[in-house]
């Protein structure tokens, strides 16, 4: 892990000054050593070394076909279908050590939040937010965030995840559905794209009724669209779920550095033609989402966020049943903090 001491966060919501920041930044020069194939979109250059941790999450069954996949091996047209193995997620050397290295960073994140040695944790090449139980999904194996969030709940009551991406998050949301522990809202391109899942309408089942919130959304959102819906409902999140929310950084702002737009050399600098640019050029998209749209869609979560009256009472141990922590594994975590990655085991 490479930490990066200090650094201003913006202001706080409540107005308040903004206060100086721990940040922990995990990363591994051995990035691209990675490789998903010919001409498929994920390029995992941002990753951090391997610390993989025995929480349980996955199946065994899942696990093991992880540990020992390699293209040359993969020949049971059934066993793919089994672990959805596909284009999307194909299986490529150094498959398994790939999973550790991610999930194991946004594991020891959690860690160091828990024990108060930093207020911003980030692991860029974590995030992977499709993986499954028993199988891969979206170019995700190993559903990093699910762990570290078990790992967060070790130590908090209750632990609020959000998730910006394009795709809904559509994992993390399926393993903490029943829980009021976990609160999950993903704002997400809906319709016609994968993975297909994140209606307004689905908002958890049993104790997790109303604990997950999907705002879909259609094509050519604009920031002030984006802005209109986000700020309203991430503040009843904040009130409901009882939590106090600073801001929603990024590496820069965390760091209170101003970025610089065009790309320093480094040995990746190819993949960032043909313009070299860090941010991306504003589109000229129509914005299909119409203010009446936007209006229902914030209507109807701010409703069901209502009806959660107060933040949840829970008992400090509970959460599903069928991802509990293997005591013993974790006893022996602890005691083999420093050993080298290459003896861990993943769930």
């Amino acid at each position: 892990m490479e930490g990066a001491g200090g650094g201003n966060s913006l202001p706080s919501t409540s107005g308040a000054d903004a206060v100086k920041r721990r940040v922990s930044y995990f990363y591994d020069p051995d990035v691209g050593n990675y490789y998903y194939g010919l001409g498929h979109p994920m390029k995992p250059h941002r990753i951090p070394r391997p610390r993989s941790r025995p929480l349980r999450l996955h199946t065994d069954d899942y696990v093991a076909f992880l540990q020992s996949a390699k293209p040359e091996t993969l020949t049971n047209p059934c066993v793919a279908r089994r672990f959805n193995i596909t284009d999307d997620c194909p299986v490529f050397y150094r498959l398994f050590e790939f999973c550790q290295t991610y999930t194991g960073a946004s594991v020891d994140a959690a860690k160091e939040l828990n024990r108060c040695n930093a207020d911003i944790v980030i692991n860029w090449s974590g995030g992977l937010h499709h993986a499954k139980r028993s199988e891969a999904s979206g170019f995700c194996y190993v559903n990093d965030i699910v762990l570290a969030i078990l790992k967060l709940l070790e130590n908090h009551d209750r632990v609020l995840y959000v998730d910006i991406d394009i795709h809904h998050g559509d994992g993390v949301e399926e393993a903490f559905l029943t829980t009021d522990r976990v609160m999950t809202v993903s704002f997400h391109k809906f319709g016609e794209y994968f993975p297909g899942t994140g209606h307004i309408l689905d908002n958890g089942y049993g104790k997790g009724k109303y604990y997950a919130v999907n705002v879909p959304l259609n094509d050519g959102i604009d920031d002030e669209s984006y802005h209109y819906l986000f700020k309203p409902i991430i503040a009843k999140v904040m009130e409901v779920f009882n939590l106090m929310l600073w801001c929603f950084n990024v590496t820069g702002v965390a760091l209170h550095v101003e970025v610089n737009d065009k790309m320093p050399d480094h040995e990746y600098l190819g993949y960032y033609g043909p313009d070299y640019n860090i941010h991306v050029a504003t589109s000229n998209m129509e914005n299909k989402n119409s203010r009446k749209s936007l209006d229902d869609i914030k209507a109807k979560i701010l409703d069901n966020l209502s009806k959660l009256q107060h933040a949840p009472s829970v008992q400090f141990q509970e959460w599903p049943t069928d991802m509990e922590l293997d005591e013993e594994d974790e006893n022996q975590e602890e005691t083999n903090e420093d050993l080298n990655s290459d003896t861990d085991k993943l769930p």
